[in-house]
């Protein structure tokens, strides 16, 4: 056998193993889990308001919450199918004051299909029954922001890939964006009657 012979062997296998390597990877690919989330933690009271601060008092079983602060922690189903039984869980270490408050504009008909609930004095867990392609959850949390120990969001699901992606810093960028492109191309066009 010489060098064409081995070429010609080698395009006959590409021929063949091509469209099986492709079929494999886009069915791996199409049926992939992906969910994404991110965080923002914004206090109640703005520290500069000092008066405000200091009539305002929030207490959770009748414990002071220093520092009141709302969690909204968003959920995104950014795979290609829908997941079953999705469970997350939300924890603060050394903390009593991760209370779970609501879902933000809940999906009608998802009332008994989403919910959150306390598991102990660090964790919240969100269960999804079922959350759809490209399906978007927001939900709030009360927390004492004094206690600057880290957040920590996991998913121990099997096949779910599980990734924090900066949702709030992109929208506030693409929000940046095509506030600063409207002012520069159609500033011209407006006319004052």
């Amino acid at each position: 056998m010489d060098v064409k012979d081995f070429i010609a062997i080698a395009g006959v296998l590409a021929v063949l193993l091509g469209p099986l390597v492709t079929w494999w990877v886009m069915k791996k690919q199409y049926t992939s889990k992906k969910i994404t989330y991110d965080y923002l933690i914004d206090p109640i009271v703005k520290s500069d308001d000092e008066e405000l601060a200091k009539e305002l008092k929030v207490s959770y079983k009748g414990e002071d919450i220093k520092q009141p602060a709302l969690l909204s922690l968003t959920v995104v189903n950014s795979g290609l199918t829908s997941i079953e039984n999705l469970v997350i869980k939300v924890y603060i270490p050394d903390t009593s004051y991760l209370i779970p408050c609501y879902f933000v504009n809940k999906p009608h008909g998802y009332k008994d299909l989403w919910e959150i609930k306390k598991v102990d004095n660090e964790t919240c867990e969100i269960t999804f029954s079922h959350i759809n392609r490209k399906q978007i959850a927001e939900i709030r949390f009360l927390m004492d922001e004094a206690l600057q120990n880290e957040l920590k969001v996991t998913c121990a699901m099997p096949n779910v890939e599980f990734i924090r992606n900066k949702i709030f810093f992109r929208e506030a960028l693409k929000e940046a964006f095509i506030a600063t492109l409207d002012s520069a191309i159609f500033y011209p066009f407006k006319f004052k009657l």
